[in-house]
């Protein structure tokens, strides 16, 4: 089990210790729960200026789960995600020769938020996102190990459509990101939005997601100017108690 991995089991753990005690002192009207299952058909594009160049990985789905708290006007929550990329046409294309690189993302997200009006929700956060892969030029082969890591300021918003079950969610963040490969240390800010609607069924705890998600990262590797970048569909399923 990698780093990461630990890292977001650990935090879990922590914040369910925490929601713990809190049930020892509050009610159970003031304490909700959610767990979600979260999926993202995304598409990591690379910019490179160094060589002027554009690599768009297939679509991946990249899944995980997503677990949440409210006490009063607060709300937390925890996330982990994953997924496989595979750059081979696009490398082949570019370089004209038989290369391959394929890559594992693995993200774990922590937010805190306040609800300070019905509509619109301050919030802030932190991000880990961990990227290992393997780059094959021909009978050669090279490791890719890079993490982007910070904090994240935002906020979220939701607007409920009338009487019906249907709100409109949406959410913007600006991300404070640190690049490090085990070499290079630097900066790369960046952000991501969200834009969906929720389904809430009647008569259960139960409701269903479906949106746009885009997140970019801007580095300087090496005097190069590097963008990356995800986009695609989100789906979800929420069960709160």
């Amino acid at each position: 089990m990698g780093k990461l991995t630990k890292g977001c089991f650990i935090g879990l753990g922590n914040m369910l210790w925490i929601l713990c005690v809190f049930t020892q002192v509050t009610t159970a009207e003031e304490l909700r729960f959610n767990v979600s299952a979260k999926t993202w058909y995304t598409q990591w594009t690379e910019t490179v200026g160094g060589i002027s160049g554009e690599f768009e990985s297939d679509f991946v789905l990249m899944y995980g789960p997503v677990v949440g708290v409210t006490y009063g006007q607060w709300f937390a929550g925890v996330a982990y995600t994953q997924g496989d990329f595979s750059f081979s046409e696009a490398v082949e294309e570019i370089c004209a020769c038989d290369a391959d690189f394929h890559a594992e993302r693995r993200d774990a997200d922590i937010v805190f938020g306040y609800k300070l009006h019905p509509y619109f929700n301050p919030l802030l956060g932190y991000k880990q996102a961990d990227i290992e892969g393997t780059i094959k030029f021909g009978s050669s082969s090279e490791q890719v190990n890079v993490s982007f890591r910070g904090p994240f300021i935002g906020v979220s918003a939701n607007y409920p459509i009338g009487q019906s079950p249907w709100v409109v969610l949406g959410s913007l963040n600006y991300l404070l990101m640190d690049y490090e490969d085990g070499v290079v240390t630097e900066e790369a800010p960046g952000f991501s939005y969200e834009l969906s609607g929720l389904y809430r069924f009647h008569n259960m705890p139960v409701s269903v997601t479906a949106g746009y998600k885009y997140q970019k990262f801007e580095t300087n590797e090496t005097g190069d100017n590097v963008l990356d970048e995800f986009s695609g569909l989100l789906f979800g399923a929420t069960y709160a108690f």
